[in-house]
């Protein structure tokens, strides 16, 4: 999908989250939390990460207590993949940082599921996790009609980040400073008059 489209590229075996020591920076002490590593990152073609992995299980046995922690990891991947591009693109509107998604896929057994990760239009600094599809790999030729599934989740997924693409471009238009834009507009407006961001709605 990366080679085909160029909208993403991938990097696996654990990835270290650039955004994830960014918003996890003590500014007091200049120190960060202890690293999480993720299974795989999708970035996008202006180095932002766009897509959190994670693979919480082999095919026949799930560890529940692993997969609650990979889906914890993930949504906070996530977030912290959308507080990176806050921080990029500051000075641009809140609104268009409304449209924004980051996107998580995570296998369990032989499941994977989509999801994706925004601001909260009706209390920005808190956020909206939606499970958008899953589907079930197939593992042998009785299953091949579930490739249907597996293909769409994909394809809506590459829909998804085509989307996003104009509103990055959007957001580097306004952040530039070629139109002008109410400082109460601002996305770095809002992020300092809210004393937290973890809050967290799943769908």
């Amino acid at each position: 999908m990366g080679d085909q489209t160029g909208l993403v590229g991938f990097e696996w075996c654990e990835s270290s989250p650039l955004s994830f020591t960014e918003s996890t920076m003590h500014q007091g002490s200049w120190k960060r939390e202890p690293l999480r590593n993720l299974h795989g990152l999708g970035r996008s073609e202006y180095g932002t990460e766009v897509i959190v992995m994670e693979s919480s299980s082999g095919i026949a046995n799930e560890d529940v207590t692993h997969t609650k922690d990979d889906t914890l990891k993930n949504i906070h991947g996530s977030i912290c993949a959308l507080e990176s591009m806050f921080r990029r693109y500051a000075s641009a509107r809140l609104s268009t940082a409304l449209q924004l998604l980051a996107f998580s896929i995570q296998s369990v057994c032989s499941t994977i599921t989509l999801s994706t990760t925004a601001l909260d239009p009706q209390h920005p600094g808190q956020y909206i996790h939606l499970e958008c599809r899953s589907a079930e790999i197939p593992l042998d030729e009785g299953q091949k009609l579930s490739w249907l599934k597996v293909f769409e989740l994909v394809a809506y997924l590459v829909a998804m980040l085509r989307e996003q693409v104009l509103v990055v471009r959007q957001l580097q238009r306004e952040n530039s400073g070629i139109d002008a834009i109410d400082s109460t507009d601002m996305i770095q407006y809002h992020f300092i008059s809210l004393s937290s961001f973890s809050t967290v709605q799943i769908q």
